[in-house]
């Protein structure tokens, strides 16, 4: 078993969770190792993933008693839990360019471009903390799909992607701009 996926069954043994409980750990915890595979404190993001599922499942676990439990400090875990925020958007976000690229009848080259394209994104905006605005996500989706278009056999105008989305062109042009704020985004 690798370091990380040892690193969480020891933190889930510590817990009496049913299989489905456990199940939602997992996938929260391979999701932002999929978005950040370098997180090197996995006991951290474990316990992280624990409080992240107990909050969704309403199990009333405070960070405090996770903390008491893993001995994993308070801080770490509220930290990784601001990374399982931005992984787990960056999943949804993921799908909807998927739903961009759909009415468009973009290949499915250039549909993994944008999806590649918007994960280097995600990735670069966490580990430099220039955090967007979550009202911004939807323009800069339609930004990165509308710059793989750029590269295709039939590129797609701004105002086709802006269409097809909802967001307007000059939405679209700031939400570039603020890609371009993100280092080696591309």
């Amino acid at each position: 078993m690798d370091p990380a996926h040892y690193a969480l069954q020891t933190i889930l043994n510590l817990f009496d969770h049913p299989q489905n409980v456990r199940n939602r750990v997992l996938l929260c915890f391979e999701r932002v190792l999929e978005i950040k595979p370098s997180n090197e404190d996995y006991n951290a993001l474990a316990a992280a993933c624990v409080f992240h599922v107990h909050n969704g499942l309403q199990m009333q676990t405070s960070c405090e008693e996770i903390e008491r439990i893993t001995r994993v400090p308070f801080s770490k875990i509220q930290t990784n839990h601001l990374l399982i925020t931005e992984a787990l958007a960056a999943w949804r976000h993921q799908d909807f360019i998927k739903q961009i690229c759909a009415p468009l009848n973009v290949s499915p080259t250039v549909q993994a471009t944008a999806i590649e394209t918007y994960m280097k994104a995600v990735n670069c905006e966490v580990n430099t903390r220039k955090f967007i605005r979550y009202s911004d996500r939807d323009a800069i989706a339609a930004a990165i799909v509308y710059r793989a278009c750029q590269f295709s056999d039939s590129p797609k105008t701004m105002l086709e992607i802006g269409e097809t989305v909802s967001v307007s062109e000059g939405d679209m042009l700031q939400a570039y701009e603020k890609l371009l704020l993100l280092p080696n985004y591309m």
